[in-house]
């Protein structure tokens, strides 16, 4: 007879296993987040915490951009594991910030809007960020260059040859 306890041995390392063997395909969101919360919580059941945070944001993308104010409202989840997951949103942010830099070339309005929205996509205020291009289209240089209020973010044209100078 297979008690609860005998199911849960040796979870943690199927999971890590099935990560390696098929990759994030294999795993339902609350799977991956699941095998993500055992880095944070070594000694709990961290499934029933991974749907809870799945449930109350929405999407494994919402869960990674909530503040660490509101996901420590979710039982189980402490400041290091708040730590944690800031961490690996912020590591994600800049794996994506030097994919867009160096790798590609911005050939469209929609790579622009990755772009900013990878830099600027939980700023809590409107910003204003410049992109400087080379001629093949690659980013050369960029700054934030103001950041406004929740709802817009003033700026004058007549500043735009400071910013250049600054740069």
């Amino acid at each position: 007879m297979t008690t609860e306890k005998d199911h849960r041995h040796g979870h943690r390392e199927r999971l890590r296993q099935r990560l390696l063997k098929a990759g994030r395909q294999a795993f339902a969101d609350y799977e991956l987040l699941e095998l993500l919360l055992t880095y944070a919580i070594p000694r709990k059941d961290t499934k029933p915490i991974a749907k809870k945070l799945l449930s109350q944001f929405g999407s494994f993308a919402a869960v990674f951009d909530q503040p660490r104010e509101r996901l420590s409202e979710i039982e189980g989840v402490g400041p290091q594991t708040c730590t944690f997951l800031f961490a690996i949103r912020e590591f994600m942010v800049r794996y994506l910030e030097q994919e867009v830099e160096y790798a590609k070339a911005i050939s469209s309005p929609e790579d622009i809007v990755e772009f900013v929205r990878t830099h600027l996509g939980l700023a809590p205020r409107e910003c204003l960020m410049i992109l400087y291009l080379n001629d093949a289209n690659r980013l050369a240089y960029h700054n934030t260059i103001t950041e406004g209020t929740v709802d817009r973010a003033p700026f004058y044209p007549r500043e735009i040859p400071e910013w250049q100078r600054e740069k």
